[in-house]
């Protein structure tokens, strides 16, 4: 069965609500790993249900670029919110994702493939965006949307 790979912050996770309710321009670290935080995240709407429809046709993996310290925590959240929770891979770079989806028969990538959440101004990982392509990993742009990401996902694949 062909996998798909699927990143945890601003895909699943609302990690951006988080650091918007409690970022304070100094504890950037302390946001991003704090476990009673991540726990508490809100699940972005329809990820569930995509996540599932999805899963009918790819086994689902979890690639997220968290420290591996997280690695506990970040199961038990998957978990409550029912979220598939086998396979998971937390790496400390966006290249390293990009070495782990090469090592990997990967039919499907969803990522917001975005940065500078803490400046309240994501931006698009352009030069990550383009790699993936050059190396014909086919992807899904997440917007914030999983209506429009399925959509994308039923039309193409």
């Amino acid at each position: 069965m062909k996998k798909v790979f699927c990143d945890i912050d601003n895909t699943v996770a609302d990690q951006y609500l988080r650091i918007r309710k409690h970022f304070n321009g100094k504890n950037m670290h302390k946001i991003l790993n704090n476990e009673k935080l991540i726990l508490n995240d809100r699940i972005i709407n329809h990820s569930r249900e995509a996540i599932k429809l999805i899963s009918k046709k790819y086994e689902i993996n979890w690639l997220s670029a968290r420290p591996k310290k997280l690695f506990d925590v970040t199961k038990a959240w998957l978990k409550k919110k029912k979220l598939p929770n086998e396979r998971l891979y937390l790496v400390d770079s966006h290249e390293k994702k990009i070495r782990i989806l090469k090592s990997n028969d990967v039919g499907l990538f969803i990522d917001d493939m975005k940065y500078d959440y803490f400046n309240n101004a994501p931006k698009k990982m352009t030069r990550f965006i383009q790699k993936l392509k050059r190396l014909k990993i086919k992807f899904i742009l997440f917007d914030g949307n999983w209506k429009k990401a399925i959509n994308i996902y039923e039309k193409f694949f």
